[in-house]
């Protein structure tokens, strides 16, 4: 068995002595206490248990070693402490008294939402689920990712904690199409937060974190887990339903985090008074469709938030821009004048909304929302909202974003009066340029060496492709623009076709614009028709089979007598079927003839009296015959049985078969 004894129970990388892992800095000396599993416990004779990572009230994820594929996991444990207690042996769980029902839906529940996951294994933005098992009365489930290093941990070791939208923009993305294939599964998280992504060791971002529906609302059995400013209120009250719509919340609220490098405001007490902004420096720098994007996926109440993952990428790759660029940002559709919007009835605190916990907010929100829909509830209709629905959406647009906008009006009149005058003079100075250019002949040289200004990005890091499809990657509104992608397809059986496998240039690198980058990219399992090798021998079918790149087998069929043995009959899959290389094809071929020990002129020769001579006894002695000489009192003559047998025989042993064929 592996020498498990220098695995560093924080890391799970091997050290070269016994002291502080030089991997992770962690002392040797941890202990970890009950209720958690003991240090180096092992589950199902494989897991090698070590350091807790994550815990709440559904259970408990710790890292471990995979003794089996020689790998660090994790495993996540279903031990709620308010149902259950560890016993002695510090493995057992004990459900408590009272708890026996709870703990039967939750334990359901837990298996359910693991299984699901690991049938989703192959989402490119989604933990690696591999295995799921019951043990200790509890059950387990287990990933391929150690829960090491989140966006969290990567957000905070940033300069002023936080990225731009061209880094944010290939971060988040393909979670995207992650999270809607969650929910068409029917999973919705209700707990992303910062610290649900796992960053992997090439850069991209693996949803996390995953827990049952009773642990994440404050509604509940159990204690809710809760993450202020990533919650939207219906974690908090159960006056709305939770759907898709609660983790575009939750996501839009990451997405805000890490572009503006602040924690959003609780939604209980955005739902008293939103104060919630967006400084002006990033409102200048932002794309509008950005802020467009979080401002609707962050709407306080779920009727008015973005509705799905799809809808959100889409509103995320709109065309770049920034707020001073778009000037009817606010604008209705059909460009329809709102009426004057209502703002939600605000409950004023004791003391500023800022000072309040979410869990004091809450009370005071739940009457806030009741008063903000019933009042409101027959402006909406069955096609979308209402004018007035609508308004109250931009309202709350300029809110955030109003304040500076105001404080940045009055000079950006001046600009522009300025950049008025300037573009008059420069129209009238390139006119004459142009003039005097064109008798040189040179138009056309400066018309094909000219660079769009809004393209003008002269390098750029390479991003992580392997993993990604070819086809997000060319409809990315900025990647095919800045690089020159060369397309290889190679076949792979193990990787779907259309995902990138790897490419030319290295993750991380400063790359120039019009930097070729090969991608290369799996065109799927190669296929093969299966040829006919009907009637060859095994090894001639065999001789045409492995070159094509199959692995064959080898069956028999039945032979009575009229067929050459060792000749093939036919194969699975039949000739003509496609079939990928590396499958295992079976040759079915004729088996041997049988030998027999009844001689033919033996049975020809006899009399004909003799055939039921021959067969009766097979048919009386053991089943019919038996039963009737153990009753000598009852047992009729001989030559009465078949009419007398089926009268005096005991019911219970007689054989109706052999009643029908005497009668």
């Amino acid at each position: 068995m592996e020498d498990l004894s220098r695995l560093c129970f924080s890391c799970m990388e091997r050290k070269d002595a016994v002291g502080v892992c030089p991997n992770c800095g962690e002392n040797p000396t941890i202990v970890q206490e009950t209720p958690f599993l003991p240090l180096g416990g092992i589950l199902a004779e494989r897991y090698y248990i070590g350091e807790k990572k994550r815990r709440n009230s559904e259970g408990y994820t710790y890292i471990a070693y995979d003794i089996q594929e020689g790998r660090r996991c994790s495993v996540r444990e279903f031990f709620p402490e308010e149902l259950a207690v560890r016993e002695a042996d510090g493995f057992s769980v004990n459900v408590t008294a009272g708890s026996a029902n709870a703990f039967a839906d939750g334990i359901a529940d837990f298996r359910e939402l693991w299984e699901t996951l690991e049938r989703l294994r192959g989402l490119s933005s989604l933990i690696t689920v591999y295995d799921n098992f019951d043990e200790n009365g509890t059950a387990y489930a287990v990933y391929a990712e150690p829960e090491l290093y989140t966006l969290r941990d990567y957000l905070l070791e940033q300069h002023g904690g936080y990225i731009p939208w061209e880094e944010a923009r290939i971060l988040f993305m393909p979670v995207l199409s992650t999270l809607g294939t969650l929910h068409a599964s029917g999973i919705v998280h209700k707990g992303i937060d910062p610290s649900a992504f796992l960053m992997t060791g090439d850069g991209r971002l693996k949803l996390s974190g995953f827990s049952i529906t009773q642990a994440r609302i404050c509604y509940g059995d159990l204690e809710a887990d809760v993450s202020d400013g990533y919650a939207p209120l219906e974690i908090y009250t159960k006056m709305s339903e939770i759907g898709a719509w609660t983790d575009i919340y939750s996501f839009t609220a990451v997405l805000y985090r890490a572009l503006i490098g602040a924690t959003p405001i609780a939604s209980p007490v955005r739902a008293e008074n939103d104060q919630m902004m967006i400084p002006a420096k990033f409102a200048e720098r932002l794309p509008a469709h950005v802020i467009s994007s979080i401002i609707n996926g962050m709407q306080i109440f779920p009727d008015d938030r973005t509705r799905n993952a799809e809808q959100l990428r889409v509103n995320l790759s709109a065309s770049p821009g920034t707020v001073g660029d778009t000037a009817n940002i606010f604008r209705l559709p059909g460009d329809l004048e709102p009426e004057p919007p209502r703002a939600a009835p605000v409950v004023t605190p004791a003391r500023g909304a800022g000072d309040r916990s979410p869990e004091e907010a809450v009370r005071s929100a739940r009457q806030t929302y009741r008063e903000y829909y019933n009042e409101d509830y027959d402006d909406y209709d069955a096609d979308g909202p209402s004018q007035r629905r609508a308004a109250r959406g931009s309202q709350n647009l300029q809110d955030m974003l109003g304040p500076t906008a105001e404080e940045l009006q009055e000079e950006q009149d001046k600009k522009a009066k300025t950049r008025k005058a300037l573009i008059l003079t420069g129209s009238i100075l390139l006119a004459l340029l142009l003039l005097f250019l064109i008798g040189k002949g040179v138009v056309n040289k400066i018309r094909g060496n000219r660079e769009d200004a809004t393209t003008a990005i002269d390098t750029y890091t390479v991003p992580n492709f392997v993993g990604m499809t070819y086809d997000s990657v060319m409809s990315d509104t900025f990647l095919p623009t800045f690089f020159k992608f060369v397309k290889v397809e190679e076949y792979n059986a193990s990787v779907p076709a259309g995902q990138i496998m790897n490419q030319s240039v290295a993750f991380g690198t400063s790359a120039n614009r019009d930097t070729e980058v090969v991608l290369y990219v799996s065109a799927g399992p190669q296929t093969v028709m299966l040829p006919d090798v009907k009637d060859k021998t095994y090894e001639e079918a065999a001789a045409m089979l492995t070159p094509l790149g199959l692995t064959v087998a080898q069956a028999t069929k039945y032979n009575d007598g009229t067929q050459k043995a060792g000749v093939v009959v036919e194969t699975t899959p039949a000739a003509g079927t496609t079939v990928n290389m590396g499958d295992t094809v079976t040759i079915v071929v004729w088996g041997a003839v049988a030998e027999t020990t009844t001689a033919a002129p033996v049975t020809t020769s006899a009399p004909a009296t003799t055939a039921p001579i021959t067969t009766q006894p097979i048919i009386t002695i053991p089943t019919y015959t038996m039963p009737i000489v153990t009753d000598p009192i009852t047992a009729p003559p001989a030559t009465e049985a078949p009419t007398e047998a089926p009268t005096e025989a005991p019911a219970p042993e007689q054989d109706p078969d052999v009643a029908g064929n005497d009668a």
